[in-house]
């Protein structure tokens, strides 16, 4: 009676494990957020995976670089341009992608901060004080 009831045990177990092995699992649900688009280049936009059951990753950052980290935080974009990002993520029952864009201005003059500075006490003789006032300007224009 004993050797019949460790066999059912035994059988149960193995029933079990066989129908846990089988169960059905999940691609991974990818997704990413980004937080810095629309700024004028060269800028960097962050990153942050949020993919759920992801196993390997693959970024493509839409200007020709990729990243095989999980989370790369940031990505340098030196020139303006809409790009798509793109995340794929794999995991034992299959592959999923998910895209973004992300906008990147175009650097012009006209951004680019003018630099210039008044210099005060300028004709006194050695040993004397000089001083400098900053008057540059960052002018933005539509």
């Amino acid at each position: 009676m004993k050797t019949i009831k460790i066999l059912s045990l035994l059988t149960f177990i193995g029933c079990l494990s066989v129908l846990h092995g089988c169960k059905k699992g999940e691609k991974p649900s990818v997704d990413f957020t980004f937080q810095g688009g629309g700024c004028t280049a060269p800028c960097a936009v962050l990153f942050d995976n949020t993919t759920k059951d992801g196993e390997t990753f693959h970024w493509d950052f839409g200007d020709g670089q990729i990243s095989e980290d999980e989370n790369p935080a940031a990505h340098d974009y030196n020139q303006g341009g809409t790009y798509t990002v793109t995340l794929t993520s794999s995991n034992e029952h299959g592959t999923s992608a998910t895209s973004h864009e992300v906008f990147v201005q175009n650097s012009t003059q006209s951004q680019l901060p003018t630099a210039s500075f008044t210099i005060n006490n300028n004709g006194c003789t050695a040993p004397c004080t000089v001083s400098f006032t900053n008057t540059s300007q960052l002018l933005c224009h539509s």
